[in-house]
């Protein structure tokens, strides 16, 4: 019993050396892997609804380095839109109908949305992403 278990710490400790880091401390393997892979930023799916109350969602909330693709669509009998001017993006809603698009956030903050025509507003908040090693 006692030779087994002599044996087995032996093994994980030869296991747990064998392992060399990589410069910032992350296994070799995993760090070679990603290092080699262009991988696209991830991406966000939200559903905008335009209503006679205004947008539902009002808030939405995206992290930095994403990508936001926005379908819309509207309740109301009229024609609406969704307008990011910090970024130029307008959208144009009609009933039963889905609209889409795409923006990219690189910075943190706050990206108001509206539409001129239905006094309706809303907001984008963009946050920081804290993974570890950064």
């Amino acid at each position: 019993m006692l030779r087994g278990f002599i044996c087995l710490v032996f093994l994980s400790f030869s296991l747990v050396g064998s392992e060399e880091e990589g410069k910032d401390g992350s296994s070799p393997k995993m760090s070679n892997y990603f290092r080699s892979k262009k991988m696209a930023p991830p991406e966000r799916n939200v559903a905008v609804i335009m209503g006679p109350e205004g947008y539902y969602p009002k808030h939405i909330v995206a992290f930095k380095g994403e990508r936001l693709r926005i379908f819309l669509t509207s309740l109301l009998p009229t024609e609406g839109c969704l307008n990011i001017p910090s970024k130029d993006v307008f959208l144009t809603a009609r009933k039963e109908t889905i609209t889409e698009g795409l923006v990219f956030f690189e910075k943190s903050g706050t990206h108001e949305f509206n539409c001129p025509t239905g006094k309706m507003e809303g907001k984008i908040t963009v946050l920081d992403r804290n993974l570890p090693g950064q």
